[in-house]
């Protein structure tokens, strides 16, 4: 579970990078090309609330993962995270891993972890589930939440659109103070009133090539 080296990622001017034309969010490698096996996503993530400089601007300003360090757990996946340009920070129990430019680590199923952007300034980096469930699916719905301002203001899913989200894509992430199960018994309990509000997979766009 330590870093590891990776291919370095595209080059990236820190005195001078905003990331303006880089889509906050994409999906690199869907299920579909994948034949199932992983979804890679590609991100832009923000400095937490109030260490953020101009460097670390860009056009999109809502995106969940600047609200900090969130534990959770993927059930069946495996999930590998690569940083492409900047710095990045994954918590694994009490062990926080620093990751550069170039890095990246491997976190097996059922493994409680956080990870965020410790800087001032943006980093880039890519996700990897495997095998892919449906990953690609609800990494779209959160993000399009986002866009759309129907998340909270810190860009996180309330409870119940993450409630909503996870019936539908019941092998993807859970928190890890919860026997998993039981938060499957309560999605499908509140999902109902998810979808009536519009919390629905079904109406995120696709953003495989988002870029606005």
């Amino acid at each position: 579970m330590m870093p590891e080296n990776s291919e370095p990622g595209p080059p990236m001017d820190t005195e001078t990078e905003t990331f303006a034309e880089t889509p906050p969010f994409r999906i690199a490698r869907s299920a579909a090309d994948t034949g199932g096996a992983y979804v890679r996503a590609e991100a832009i993530v923000r400095p937490l609330p109030g260490r953020s400089t101009p460097h670390a601007e860009h056009s999109h300003p809502r995106w969940f993962e600047e609200a900090g360090p969130t534990a959770h757990l993927h059930p069946i996946q495996e999930e590998r995270i690569e940083v492409l340009s900047g710095e990045y920070r994954v918590r694994v129990g009490k062990t926080e891993h620093a990751l550069k430019r170039g890095e990246r680590i491997e976190l097996p199923k059922n493994t409680p972890h956080a990870h965020w952007n410790p800087t001032d300034r943006a980093a880039h980096i890519a996700v990897e589930h495997r095998p892919a469930t449906q990953s690609d699916t609800m990494f779209k719905a959160l993000y399009q939440l986002a866009q759309d301002g129907k998340a909270r203001r810190n860009g996180l899913p309330t409870p119940l659109q993450m409630a909503t989200l996870s019936a539908a894509c019941p092998d993807v992430v859970y928190v890890p103070w919860l026997p998993v199960p039981v938060q499957k018994s309560l999605n499908r309990l509140v999902a109902p009133i998810g979808r009536r509000l519009g919390y629905d997979v079904a109406n995120s766009r696709d953003v495989t090539e988002q870029q606005g």
